[in-house]
């Protein structure tokens, strides 16, 4: 659930209505929200991915001359080859005056890795539909708040979903599901799914961690570091006081949004809103890896 400072901010925007020219052309104007906001991301993960395969690339051709651990290490076959996402069950789409909407229906598909015996098939079928369960449940309460308000007759509305692979190595896939809504201006939020490849398991922020650890007061005095010391060197805002109204930023969420980047950097990600004016987009922080090497798994 979002904070009271989103669900403000959010009632806020939704209540501005745009004019009855702006409600015909709501499709071009979903196509320049998506232009203005998604266009560097998506060149941005795809170079990452890029970069992460030949990194995988090159470790693979050295492990053998390293070690004799490293080459037993090379005898572990993850649970899950590769990861294939597909649209299944085709697209939802609404074309109306005041309403329009293009809902993708991501689902993935495994395989299984080499070798691997039937019973670990069956692991592998199991952690796929418990996967997809997941994300359909997320696109069906999409759908249902769009078809709410469709019918309630709130003005108007554009929404659109749709997902890119952010993540995709030897041990981790990340899907990343993005959802632009459009009246006024572009509203922006996503969705990480993480796959561990090794366990066929779905990954959040505090699986990565120590059961104990405190993982949510590290990474959140990193981000808060980071912040002021971009406020002193650009024209960059964070909400990190209330005097402009808005509630401080004071912890990460237990359910935060992360990635892993083409350093096995973990980097943390929050929506529009959640701890800046709209114009910073969503916001991203690097982690430095030496200060969570202590309390990682």
């Amino acid at each position: 659930m979002k904070n009271k400072k989103i669900e403000h901010l959010k009632e806020e925007y939704l209540g501005m209505d745009i004019s009855k020219e702006g409600a015909e052309n709501m499709k071009e104007a979903i196509e320049r929200a998506k232009r203005d906001k998604k266009i560097i991301k998506r060149k941005k993960i795809v170079r990452n991915i890029g970069l992460a395969a030949a990194a995988a690339v090159a470790i693979t051709v050295g492990l053998p001359n390293i070690s004799e651990n490293a080459a037993m290490a090379m005898e572990r076959i993850p649970l899950i080859g590769s990861i294939v996402p597909v649209v299944t069950g085709g697209k939802y789409q609404v074309d109306n005056q005041n309403y329009v909407a293009n809902i993708e229906n991501p689902a993935v598909k495994f395989e299984a890795g080499e070798s691997n015996s039937p019973s670990k098939e069956t692991k592998v079928k199991e952690s796929e539909a418990e996967v997809n369960k997941e994300i359909q449940s997320y696109i069906n309460r999409i759908k249902e708040q769009f078809q709410k308000e469709m019918k309630e007759e709130n003005g108007n509305l554009g929404v659109d979903v749709s997902y890119e692979v952010a993540m995709d190595t030897d041990k981790w896939f990340t899907l990343k599901v993005s959802v632009l809504e459009v009246r006024a201006s572009g509203y922006e939020y996503n969705k990480y799914y993480h796959i561990n490849k090794m366990t066929g398991e779905m990954v959040s922020l505090e699986d990565l961690f120590q059961k104990k650890a405190d993982y949510k007061g590290i990474i959140s005095e990193e981000i808060k570091s980071q912040m002021r010391e971009q406020m002193k060197a650009s024209n960059k805002q964070y909400n990190l006081d209330d005097e402009n109204g808005m509630e401080k930023f004071t912890s990460i969420k237990n359910n935060q949004n992360f990635y892993f980047n083409q350093n096995n950097q973990l980097v943390i990600v929050f929506d529009e809103y959640e701890v800046a004016p709209g114009y910073m987009g969503c916001p991203e922080f690097v982690i430095p890896s030496n200060i969570l090497n202590d309390i990682l798994k």
